[in-house]
């Protein structure tokens, strides 16, 4: 029997069985696809809300501490794998913003650097970073098999058993699973085993050029899209907020609106060409805050779910967080705003 069973195995997922794993604890992750493929796999990897000054103080604390954590994170996976996630400190610059006032007290009252520039009123954020999140998975899970975490891919949830407000299985496509700790970090499907959650999918497409390296050197934002460089050249261009169930498709209308706005951020970006275009289905709450607790009703059962667009952002934070929770240690950062309160209740 596992001590903790962590159902999903995107990025939230695997950095709490990470927690756990090291804390001591005997982990498995169940993954109805490969792990990392969904929404982990799809996004930008910027290290910050687009516009963090419009983030609650609460958000804005576990933010803060997953960004400090970052650097130390890619640097012990780089160290025990070989494999380089590729944070680095690039900085972004905002475009196009009549916020610079309330930007500026968010920066004064985080101790965050930022300057404002006095040609075009763009806001220069220096210390923003960015990490490869697809070659971060691929380090994650290397990682997590070297300290024994179980991974079991295309293992699909099918049902929890509850009994006596305790979760007494874990119903699969494989087999059951038992555990005295279980974990929900499934992100848009969360509402598929808990009914009471209020959880929805929200699509994100992207596309991708490709560029030269050097070509842009700093992640550019406006109008909330963002274009992204990546060492190799490839640059990131995202994305669409869609309201389309579990659809997850792609489509033209989308692809050409993101090069259109790419064109308009970034002129001369039309020279190279387009090799990629995908989405991916981000979870979100209706109170935009992702729940990292307890749950009320249910003995053992934990939640780590609902990030919307902050995912990459804030697994090692979300991370820590339910690793304190569930260990009953103090918290790395307060969390009663990310508590999850059912209807029933």
């Amino acid at each position: 029997m596992h001590d903790c069973i962590v159902i999903g195995g995107g990025l939230i997922g695997m950095m709490t069985a990470r927690e756990l794993c090291l804390a001591g604890y005997k982990a498995a992750v169940l993954e109805s696809k490969a792990v990392g493929s969904e929404c982990s796999w799809a996004g930008g990897g910027i290290l910050s809300p687009l516009y963090p000054w419009r983030e609650s103080d609460a958000l804005s604390e576990l933010t803060l501490w997953s960004q400090r954590s970052y650097p130390d994170l890619a640097g012990q996976l780089h160290d025990a794998t070989g494999i380089d996630p590729e944070w680095q400190r690039c900085g972004m610059k905002i475009l196009a913003t009549d916020e610079q006032d309330r930007a500026l007290v968010w920066a004064t009252n985080h101790n965050i650097p930022i300057e404002v520039s006095s040609s075009d009123d763009a806001l220069w954020l220096p210390d923003i970073a960015q990490i490869r999140n697809p070659v971060l998975i691929t380090a994650l899970r290397k990682y997590m098999e070297q300290i024994g975490v179980e991974i079991h891919e295309y293992t699909t949830v099918e049902r929890l058993r509850i009994c006596n407000h305790q979760v007494e299985a874990i119903e699969t496509t494989r087999g059951e699973f038992a555990s005295e700790v279980t974990v929900m970090a499934n992100g848009a499907w969360g509402a598929g085993l808990l009914p009471d959650l209020d959880i929805k999918p929200v699509r994100g497409q992207m596309i991708c050029y490709q560029g030269t390296p050097g070509y842009l050197r700093h992640i550019l934002l406006k109008n909330s899209i963002y274009i992204i460089p990546r060492r190799d050249g490839h640059i990131l261009v995202g994305s669409t907020v869609e309201e389309v169930g579990f659809d997850n498709g792609t489509t033209e209308a989308a692809k050409t609106s993101l090069t259109e706005a790419a064109e308009d951020i970034l002129p001369g970006i039309n020279q190279f060409p387009v090799v990629g275009h995908w989405s991916g289905l981000r979870p979100a709450t209706q109170t935009g805050l992702p729940y990292i607790c307890r749950h009320p009703e249910i003995n053992g059962l934990y939640l780590n779910i609902g990030h919307h667009r902050n995912g990459i952002l804030l697994a090692p934070g979300s991370a820590r967080l339910l690793a304190d929770i569930i260990l009953e240690r103090e918290t790395a950062v307060p969390s009663a705003p990310f508590q999850f309160q059912p209807e029933s209740i």
